[in-house]
């Protein structure tokens, strides 16, 4: 499935997001929520201590462009800087531009190098996937839960924090022998669980 980010009811939900966010080792300065005003839409934006931010749209991670609920933020929020590192390099005309010689911008002005929020000193060169914070830091641990047992749950919460919790397991799985072994393992999981009943 290709996602085009023109349908603004996409995003991936709220928990999965922030349980992402804490396996990394992110360390969240605001957490925000824009809602689109025609059709109440509504998404969340994390900003980051080190300058960079992440949307539950994702596409900041996944093509390397600045969404347009930041943008959304940047123009609401005085003093909120947007600084050309927070896209890829690959989006560039000159990918070897030197970005600590760039400025950042607020909506009113330009931010003095001195004055600066955006930690370059943390910021890795664009060249290795500068808007891409969810990229693994740490090992991730699973997620504390907090519904009740007979809470029915949304499919979209289902299936995010069945995927959270099960990415650990596939950490290098790659053969047919490997993949038999984990459903086999699953399967006899199950099987105990529906025993234990």
């Amino acid at each position: 499935m290709i996602n085009a980010f023109e349908d603004d009811r996409v995003y991936i939900s709220t928990k999965w997001f922030m349980d992402l966010i804490q396996q990394r080792g992110l360390r969240v300065k605001h957490l925000i929520r824009v809602i689109h005003r025609t059709t109440s839409t509504a998404h969340y934006v994390v900003l980051l201590s080190d300058g960079r931010y992440l949307c539950d749209c994702c596409m900041g991670t996944n093509l390397g462009l600045t969404c347009r609920h930041f943008f959304t933020l940047w123009i609401a929020i005085q003093d909120l800087p947007f600084h050309l590192s927070l896209i890829r390099a690959r989006w560039y005309q000159n990918p070897d531009v030197d970005l600590g010689t760039i400025p950042a911008v607020t909506k009113q002005r330009a931010i003095q190098r001195d004055h600066i929020r955006i930690d370059f000193a943390r910021i890795p060169n664009p060249d290795f996937g500068l808007t891409s914070p969810l990229k693994l830091t740490k090992e991730p641990t699973l997620s504390k839960k907090s519904s009740s047992a007979t809470e029915t749950l949304p499919a979209r919460d289902v299936f995010h924090e069945i995927q959270s919790s099960l990415r650990p397991l596939l950490n290098g799985v790659e053969t047919r022998e490997q993949v038999d072994e984990l459903l086999s393992s699953l399967g006899e999981i199950m099987y105990g669980m529906t025993f234990c009943n």
